[in-house]
């Protein structure tokens, strides 16, 4: 499974090019010349068709059908910019009546030209049908039918399809969530009113704040600002068993990330107002919903591991991610133990020590993400960590709503989402690592998918961790130094080796002169 982002870097192409094979939403094509037309139509096609699926997809040109650099055609002709977004739109919005977004990047991939391509959504949700026929001319004269018109084309694996009954319901998903959050807008501002009126009240009288695991999270955000300010300890954790009873059992995955944005909304907000105890019941929260997770995620052998158990787990980690982002952010290194420390034991004599790594691997037994066995690229994890941060602002408090996003498409150096994942991922790493006696590496330990990107994202953890005393002695309490300087050049040393899959983003412990004497009065380092 690849994340649709809407990323167009370096990183994102290599990500992709892991996946090992066109899927619903990722095509591939060894050319395209839009000078031609039956090219240029079906060009049209895929794109119309990328654009119905409800978060868009990539069309990836210079790449054979397996993911593999198209070597043995001729490269790309970039003169002229022909693959310039401005130009894409234009092709497609002919036979369309709809906004038509596309953004494209090149990119020189091995010394070929690659072009990565990402065709937005239709904003407002509804399917988007051809408005006219196009033929193209075939090798023998003829003519050939490419699309009609009043067609809605979209994709159905690796391939385009015309709409069928069965496909409306993925259709309109996001049409029908759309309608859900307007309805609830009107609903929630009553909310937000009624907790203000609360919170203006005169002190000594008994109040109960509403809450509902369905509220928008500006509303929940205002109801849980109030408990803090209230101390109404009972309340929260009577909320925290309700929402941790839904996210266990629900009814459909609507529901189950629902109530797991909230667990990762009360979380954050303790982050923030470093209400310790209140993060550490909501992370406990989030652990029994983790083992509540399908059919025992305790196994996690390839032959027992199954779906709807590894999205289940995959669903929680990111929300852990997601926390301990924040917690990066705001310096909480003391917050950091209880959410990393979890350990999974699937056998009696093997075990994982933190459940990142664990719910990692379940979730890459069943392709929900690529493997770090094999192919090694990938960096899935925290893409999707980074766009659930990106779209849901309660998982990321310490910016306004208000605040413009950095673009997914640019991944700028400066992306505070996906810097703060990348250091966070390291903490996580060296935590586990610290905290077993195994000499060297192995995979129940941890895995850096930091290594996916630039080292320079990840680097203020690695500064902090060896040259941060105070950071050190909260984040690992009564450890040695030697045992974290060892975890710490282990978690870099696998890093650098990992980046090599991805073009080698990572230099090594050496980037910092100063992390590399403070690991080498600790260990005999070199």
């Amino acid at each position: 499974m690849i994340v649709v982002d809407g990323r167009i870097d370096r990183e994102k192409v290599l990500e992709l090019l892991a996946a090992g094979g066109e899927q619903e939403a990722l095509d591939f094509k060894a050319t395209l010349d839009l000078a031609d037309t039956g090219a240029r139509l079906d060009f049209v096609k895929d794109a119309l068709s990328m654009g119905n699926l409800p978060e868009g997809g990539y069309i990836v040109l210079g790449v054979k059908d397996d993911g593999t650099l198209a070597v043995n055609d001729d490269p790309l002709d970039l003169t002229g910019r022909p693959y310039d977004p401005s130009k894409l739109r234009d092709h497609v919005k002919n036979w369309c009546e709809a906004p038509v977004n596309i953004t494209s990047a090149q990119h020189d991939v091995e010394g070929r030209n690659v072009v990565l391509i990402y065709v937005f959504p239709n904003p407002d949700g509804l399917p988007v049908p051809a408005s006219k026929t196009a033929e193209a001319p075939t090798a023998d004269g003829k003519m050939r039918t490419v699309f009609r018109q009043g067609e809605v084309l979209l994709r159905e694996g690796p391939t385009n399809v015309r709409l069928r009954y069965s496909h409306w319901n993925t259709l309109l998903a996001r049409y029908r969530q759309q309608a859900r959050d307007e309805a609830r807008h009107d609903a929630d501002a009553l909310v937000n009113r009624v907790v203000q009126s609360l919170d203006a009240a005169q002190p000594g009288g008994k109040t109960e704040i509403p809450l509902d695991e369905a509220m928008s999270g500006e509303a929940l955000i205002t109801a849980v600002g109030a408990l803090f300010e209230a101390g109404a300890t009972v309340q929260m954790r009577r909320f925290l068993n309700t929402v941790r009873a839904t996210a266990s059992t629900p009814r459909n995955n609507a529901d189950r990330d629902r109530a797991l944005d909230a667990l990762g909304l009360i979380a954050c907000q303790a982050v923030l107002y470093d209400q310790k105890d209140t993060y550490n019941a909501a992370i406990e929260a989030l652990w029994r919903v983790y083992n509540a997770g399908g059919s025992s995620p305790q196994h996690v052998l390839s032959t027992g591991a199954d779906r709807d158990t590894g999205e289940h787990l995959l669903a929680v980690i990111l929300r852990v991610y997601a926390v301990g982002a924040l917690v990066v952010r705001e310096k909480r290194w003391g917050y950091l133990t209880s959410l990393v420390l979890r350990s999974v034991d699937v056998s009696p004599t093997y075990g994982y020590a933190s459940w990142l790594r664990h719910g990692l691997v379940y979730a890459a037994r069943v392709d929900l993400l690529q493997g770090d066995e094999g192919r090694h690229r990938g960096g899935q994890a925290l893409s999707l960590a980074r766009a659930l941060i990106a779209g849901r602002a309660p998982l990321r408090p310490d910016y306004a709503v208000d605040v413009a996003l950095p673009p997914a498409e640019d991944l700028a150096s400066d992306d505070w989402i996906l810097n703060s994942l990348c250091q966070f991922d390291v903490w996580w790493c060296v935590l586990a690592r610290a905290s077993t006696e195994a000499d060297g590496f192995h995979g129940g330990i941890f895995y850096p998918s930091c290594a996916a990107f630039h080292q320079y994202r990840s680097q203020p953890a690695i500064d902090a961790i060896a040259l941060n005393e105070e950071a050190r002695q909260l984040a690992f309490p009564g450890v040695p130094d030697l045992t974290t300087a060892t975890a710490l050049a282990v978690v870099v040393e696998v890093s650098v080796r990992e980046s090599q899959n991805y073009g080698g983003f990572w230099v090594g412990i050496d980037e910092n002169p100063r992390v590399t004497a403070w690991v080498a009065e600790h260990i005999n380092y070199k």
